[in-house]
């Protein structure tokens, strides 16, 4: 397969930060809403009606405002400073896919890897991202790279084990 050049912006260092916050906030709510049922049972077995369901609003008051301000400032503004912080994010890359994995040239890095050594992926309207560990990934912004290229990536880390987007390799 051809090569493919491309460097990540901001905006899809971003747009990766945002997609990949969304699947840590999933686990996160189910921890919270574990204590908070644990919470509201305890205040249903000591106290009255009345002081569970404050606890119940307030705790999804607490969760709606807290996602939304982690989504759109906290996240956004950290995905920028790490970008700009991070040199290597901004140089340019040539991506090199195989059947048996893919590289990435760059004018101060080189990485080969196998399809087999990623531990997931995902992807959303911006970015595809191959993931190395549960929090960090090479980012291909989708609209740099021919799609044949991310479909091609998707195939075989599929064939690979990792069957479905944000599934991790068992």
């Amino acid at each position: 397969m051809e090569p493919a050049a491309y460097s990540i912006s901001q905006e899809d260092h971003v747009a990766f930060s945002v997609m990949h916050f969304y699947g840590s906030f999933i686990q996160f709510v189910l921890v919270v809403g574990f204590f908070v049922i644990a919470m509201t049972a305890l205040l249903l077995a000591l106290f009255e009606w009345n002081s569970a369901y404050s606890a119940i609003i307030g705790g999804a008051v607490g969760m709606v405002l807290m996602f939304v301000l982690t989504r759109f400032v906290t996240v956004p503004r950290h995905a920028k400073k790490s970008w700009r912080d991070f040199a290597l994010l901004r140089e340019p890359v040539e991506l090199t896919l195989s059947q048996d994995g893919f590289s990435m040239v760059q004018p101060s890095a080189e990485v080969t890897a196998k399809w087999s050594d990623m531990v997931a992926w995902n992807e959303s309207e911006h970015v595809f991202a191959i993931y190395i560990t549960q929090h960090q990934a090479y980012i291909l912004p989708k609209p740099q790279i021919p799609a044949s290229h991310i479909d091609f990536a998707r195939e075989r880390l599929m064939e690979s084990g990792l069957v479905k987007k944000r599934k991790r390799r068992k």
